[in-house]
């Protein structure tokens, strides 16, 4: 009796041990990996910002228009390796804030952007590892995107104050440290939307100014004009 009511009983142990992705009897699994090594990672793919190309050059051609040359050599696959290690250092989301703020201020050369309003096709700029290092982080946190009117570029909000430097960066990260993700994301959200409402009440008044000194120059334009008039 006692061995029938084991037997039936073993299914139901294999279910839930199925369902923990533990099969019955197996070893324990390997440790996940330990913060140093997690640290030691992160700074590793950081390191592979930095691009082995040289760093192209912006100048003046001969109808002043400014362009960038890219120096002779230089290589699309080795961007690659750039590129990639950007896309894994957004994996470690949270985990890796703390080294990308640490990089805000890195000068060497990371990869070339197109710019935007650019008279010229051939003008890019040069990003450095810090400024890379900032837009990884700031993807991570930034869960809205740029929209305006058509043909217009605003509003983009993509620059939350205290991002912009490695000092005010590392303070907002010390005051924020113990906050969950969305909760960043969140508090960054508020901001912008506060800042589209500060933007339009501004828009406003400014209109308003704008139309009040244009009444008061029509005024004066026709009290000239009617001081000037002989009396009929």
């Amino acid at each position: 009796m006692l061995v029938s009511i084991r037997s039936r009983c073993l299914p139901a142990v294999l279910i839930v041990a199925a369902c923990l992705g533990k099969p019955v009897g197996a070893p324990a699994a390997e440790p996940a990996e330990s913060p140093e090594q997690r640290r030691q990672e992160i700074e590793r793919l950081i390191e592979q910002l930095a691009s082995e190309n040289p760093k192209p050059k912006n100048i003046e051609d001969s109808d002043r228009e400014r362009v960038t040359v890219f120096p002779p050599g230089y290589s699309r696959d080795k961007q690659k390796k750039v590129y990639q290690a950007a896309d894994d250092l957004r994996k470690f989301g949270i985990d890796a804030f703390p080294q990308l703020i640490d990089h805000f201020d890195d000068r060497r050369y990371s990869y070339s952007e197109r710019a935007m309003n650019a008279r010229s096709d051939s003008l890019f700029y040069q990003e450095s590892v810090g400024a890379h290092c900032r837009k990884i982080l700031e993807g991570i946190l930034y869960i809205y995107e740029s929209w305006g009117e058509p043909g217009s570029f605003g509003p983009t909000y993509f620059g939350y104050p205290e991002l912009q430097s490695k000092t005010t960066a590392q303070r907002w990260w010390a005051k924020n440290k113990d906050k969950p993700l969305w909760r960043l994301q969140a508090d960054i959200l508020q901001w912008a939307i506060d800042l589209e409402l500060r933007t339009k009440q501004d828009d406003k008044y400014n209109a308003a100014v704008r139309s009040k000194r244009a009444v008061e120059a029509n005024r004066k334009k026709l009290d000239k004009l009617l001081a000037t008039k002989k009396p009929m």
